[in-house]
């Protein structure tokens, strides 16, 4: 058994029994002027990085989510929806107006269920509803089809033309008259209903996530209460804002999807300790746009998946000036993967305030890695509860090494409150995560992230990817072609399949079995997220029988030691993949 934390930090404020719109209501009260965005103006030519920004204040803000309120309010009452409803929003994710769109649902008295365009298949999206007993879907009838909508259980709001749109629309393009509407000075609304007791309310559901891979048919509903939400607000501190405090502002850039876990972990990190977040023009924005926004709008704090990351490090390895830049920066973060163990090591190397933020869709944040020369040593937060516990049977995926897997226990704040999500055994929550022991210069334990279960990869932007599923769907519809097969795709934009194709096959062109498998897996596809599919014959390897390296007890195919193997090749195969195919890191 592993160390087991139970104590609260400091700075954990488990006192804070407030919700996220409390938060909001008192931040917007206290320091009305201070940025909590800054906003975009966006060139008129594609593809050039933005040179200007202009500030959100709080107090701005909390107006558009009041109008935000009283639009759902008046609709709810309308289509006879009570209060404590499941709602779903559809909506892109990109923009700031779909976050004012969920906490007006939140502030009307409803549950705000989140779904991006990343939710192609609309029928994935419908039983999700189903399954969260969701009372109504909020979409905009400018990115979602009417034929998507076919067959919706619930009612639908569309919001590409309704009166929210103007004032919403305003915060977005970053002009100057954001949130100027008649009495914003002189009238003042709580979003937080005046008859909320937390005590009595707090283990009411507050947000309504999914997990960001399925283990089956769709991906499992992640419900925030709101005490669950109070264990965010310590560990953004520890995790997102480290080292001292500081007299200006704590400046972010938006990490990923509004829709998605991850960026309200950003978004109420900056609510409560006064930071703000800037709006890039895309997540993937260049090294000058980085350039501008520390500039522009004082970026300190810069967070990014690691493969958005990547780049960065690279042109500062290259720049002398670029890099004594980012060496200004309070922190460099980043996560979901780890970054290339050559630029990974020279980053922690070189002076950069480094750090790698582990996290779970389920749990939220977890560990950071130590400050210091070797990268990747991580600790668990100070505020959970958790322990390891041996991992078992991977001696032949993992050369022998002793193996912990990541266990969050029952008393942890950050504990999953879906009984779905926990082991049936025992009640714990398992990871999927392995780690192996090692010691700190202090004499401390310190983890080093050894991938997750054999059955599952993880993708370059944190989603995780069911590699044994999609390995047995090729079985099913491709046995008279292959003889075996494995997926692979650790930290890459999503999986790739190797297969050894029988001697005997009726088909023995490559090209022809590469299109020929896509076209058989088109209908499971369309059950699995864009991450978790195999639908470009480029992403498809037809190998020799029998060359794929295995285990020598059971002649089981080692994931990683192919992929170890082929990586080259591999190399080849995604960059010639079209940008335009992977959508879903816009």
């Amino acid at each position: 058994m592993g160390p087991k934390s139970n104590a609260l930090t400091t700075v954990m404020p488990s006192a804070l029994q407030k919700t996220h719109l409390q938060l909001l209501d008192e931040t917007a009260r206290s320091d009305p002027d201070k940025p909590l965005f800054w906003l975009p103006k966006l060139p008129s030519q594609t593809g050039v990085a933005v040179e200007e920004w202009t500030p959100l204040t709080r107090r701005q803000f909390h107006w558009q989510v009041v109008l935000a309120k009283r639009f759902y309010v008046s609709r709810f009452l309308m289509m006879g929806i009570p209060t404590g409803s499941i709602v779903g929003l559809w909506l892109s994710g990109n923009y700031l107006t779909d976050l004012i769109h969920a906490l007006g649902v939140s502030a009307a008295g409803c549950v705000p269920q989140l779904f991006s365009l990343y939710y192609s298949n609309s029928e994935v999206v419908f039983e999700l509803l189903i399954n969260s007993g969701a009372r109504a879907l909020v979409i905009d009838s400018a990115l979602i089809s009417e034929s998507d909508l076919s067959g919706c259980p619930v009612p639908v709001i569309d919001v590409s033309k309704a009166e929210i749109v103007g004032p919403l629309a305003t915060a977005n393009d970053g002009s100057d008259d954001v949130a100027s509407g008649p009495g914003e000075r002189s009238v003042w609304e709580s979003l937080q209903g005046e008859d909320f007791d937390f005590t009595k309310e707090k283990d009411g559901v507050a947000i309504m996530h999914h997990t960001s891979g399925s283990t089956g048919k769709i991906p499992k509903l992640i419900p925030w209460t709101h005490q669950w939400l109070t264990s965010v607000y310590g560990k953004f501190r520890e995790a997102w804002a480290p080292g001292p405090e500081y007299a200006t502002q704590d400046v972010f850039v938006r990490l990923g999807n509004f829709n998605h876990c991850a960026t309200w972990y950003e978004y109420i990190g900056c609510v409560l300790y006064g930071g703000c977040m800037i709006m890039p023009s895309t997540l993937s924005f260049s090294t000058q746009e980085l350039l501008n926004m520390i500039k522009c709008c004082g970026l300190n704090r810069l967070s990014q998946y690691s493969m958005l990351m990547q780049p960065v490090l690279e042109r500062a390895r290259r720049e002398p000036e670029f890099f004594q830049t980012l060496k200004g920066l309070r922190s460099v973060l980043y996560g979901g993967t780890s970054l290339a163990p050559e630029i990974e090591l020279w980053a922690h190397q070189s002076g950069l305030a480094m750090g790698n933020v582990f996290a779970s869709s389920e749990c939220g944040l977890l560990m950071i890695s130590s400050p210091g020369p070797i990268p990747s040593l991580f600790r668990p937060l100070s505020g959970i509860s958790y322990t390891f516990v041996p991992a078992q049977d991977l001696e032949d995926t993992f050369g022998g090494m002793e193996l912990l897997e990541f266990v969050i226990l029952p008393d942890s704040p950050d504990f999953p409150t879906s009984k779905e999500l926990l082991d049936p055994t025992d009640g714990r929550f398992y990871t999927g995560d392995y780690f192996e022991r090692t010691t700190y210069s202090n004499g401390e334990d310190r983890y080093i992230f050894r991938g997750r279960k054999n059955d599952w990869i993880k993708c370059a932007m944190g989603q995780i990817c069911d590699a044994k599923a999609i390995e047995d769907a090729v079985w099913r519809h491709c046995a008279d072609l292959i003889s075996d097969c494995v997926v692979v795709g650790q930290n890459r934009r999503g999986p790739a399949l190797l297969v050894e194709v029988k001697e005997n096959a009726s088909v023995t062109h490559h090209v022809e079995i590469q299109n020929l498998i896509v076209d058989r897996l088109a209908e499971f596809n369309k059950q699995r997220f864009p991450h978790e599919r195999i639908s470009d014959p480029g992403l498809v390897l037809v190998l020799e029988a029998g060359v794929l390296p295995r285990t020598k007890s059971k002649g089981n195919i080692r994931r990683k030691s192919a992929e170890d193997q082929y990586r080259s090749t591999l190399d080849d195969m995604y960059i010639r993949l079209s940008p335009t195919k992977h959508h879903f890191l816009s």
